[in-house]
C-alpha cells in the first residue's frame, strides 16, 4: 500500500468513526504519520508536534495560531540544508510533514489532495518502498 493510500485510508476510516469532516480527517492522518515519524522530530520542533496533536488529535481549535511554528519549521530546514525544500532523509521528512498539519483551518479538498500525493509520495521514496498497511 502506497503512502497516498494509505493516507487516504486513514482519513476515511477516522472521518466515518469519529464524524470528522474529510478535511479534518485528512489533517489527522496526515498527522497520525508525523507521529509515526516522532522519534526524528528535532528537540527545537516538539512544541509543534504537541500543538498540531491539539488542533488536529484532541479537536481544540482555539489557543495560539500555528503559524509560527509553521514559519519555525520551514526556517529550521533553510538552515539545515541551506534551502527548504530539501527532503533527504526522515528528519527532513518529518519537519515536511508538521509543515503539512501546522495550519489554523484544514485546508480545501483540492489541497488536500496536493498534500497527499505530496507527503504520500516523500513517505514512499524514503522508507524505501511501500510500507504493508497495518
Amino acid at each position: 500500500m502506497t503512502g497516498n493510500d494509505r493516507l487516504r485510508r486513514v482519513g476515511a476510516e477516522r472521518a466515518a468513526a469519529e464524524g470528522l469532516t474529510e478535511s479534518h480527517a485528512a489533517m489527522l492522518a496526515i498527522l497520525l504519520e508525523v507521529l509515526a515519524l516522532a522519534c526524528y522530530v528535532p528537540v527545537e520542533l516538539r512544541r509543534a508536534v504537541v500543538d498540531a496533536c491539539r488542533r488536529w488529535y484532541v479537536g481544540l481549535a482555539e489557543g495560539e495560531s500555528l503559524e509560527p511554528m509553521r514559519v519555525e519549521c520551514w526556517n529550521y530546514l533553510q538552515h539545515r540544508n541551506g534551502d527548504s525544500t530539501t527532503v533527504a532523509d526522515q528528519t527532513d521528512l518529518v519537519v515536511r510533514g508538521l509543515i503539512c498539519v501546522l495550519y489554523d483551518e484544514a485546508p480545501a479538498l483540492d489541497d488536500i489532495e496536493m498534500t497527499f500525493d505530496y507527503f504520500g509520495g516523500l513517505l514512499d521514496r524514503l522508507s524505501g518502498e511501500a510500507r504493508p498497511s497495518p
